[in-house]
């Protein structure tokens, strides 16, 4: 764990600080994050990471089951015939029900508790560095509005390390599913339908573009 450094005093007016464009800076890399924990919390990371795909693979196999089931009801079978397999196809969605449950309380809670520990070893490590500044560097910064931006980047990274990093990994885990089931089960069906993945894609992207300008 390496110290933080904070930028070093620098005597501006008032004026200068507002005229002043704002510095941008390239995005921090996951590694680095994970850097800040050892190794049994990245490895809880990775595992919990792997348990949002899992859970978003068993999703799509939900529609096979429902399949089966309609399947079920056909002219040539008989009643008991029908019901039995009915039941059968229940218990296998009951199973992958609480398969499901499962891997879900286990992403969700593990990337909770990593993302926690995440945001808690960064305010420690910024408190220890602004601890270590001199006077000078206190009449060049305002603490009130440092400590506002650091206890808001620290919400929006335990936020974003948490909860939308389980979101990203479960729609990946149903997207990838889902397009290798439908390939599995109809080729060119699946074929005809994935013409419309681009036009989808460009529209969410349009739409995202849009809010962010609004």
């Amino acid at each position: 764990m390496t110290d933080l450094e904070l930028q070093p005093p620098t005597k501006v007016d008032q004026k200068s600080k507002k005229e002043s464009p704002k510095i941008s800076r390239p995005p921090v890399s996951l590694s680095k994050i994970l850097s800040v924990v050892d190794g049994k919390q990245r490895a809880l990371f990775w595992s919990s990471s792997v348990a949002a795909v899992l859970a978003g693979t068993v999703i799509p196999m939900f529609i096979l089951i429902f399949g089966e089931i309609m399947n079920s009801f056909g002219p040539d079978s008989s009643m008991d015939e029908m019901m039995d397999k009915v039941v059968d196809l229940a218990f296998y969605s009951l199973y992958m029900g609480i398969g499901l449950f499962i891997l879900c309380y286990l992403f969700v809670a593990g990337l909770a508790f990593v993302a926690d520990n995440i945001s808690t070893v960064i305010r420690r490590m910024v408190f220890r560095a602004i601890l270590a500044q001199d006077v000078a560097w206190f009449d060049a910064n305002a603490s009130t509005e440092f400590a506002s931006r650091i206890a808001k980047n620290a919400s929006s990274l335990q936020h974003g390390m948490g909860e939308k990093v389980g979101r990203i990994l479960l729609s990946a885990g149903v997207f990838v599913a889902g397009i290798g089931i439908s390939i599995y089960k109809g080729l060119r069906l699946s074929a005809v339908v994935a013409a419309t993945i681009p036009v989808i894609l460009i529209s969410g992207y349009l739409y995202q573009k849009s809010l962010t300008l609004m």
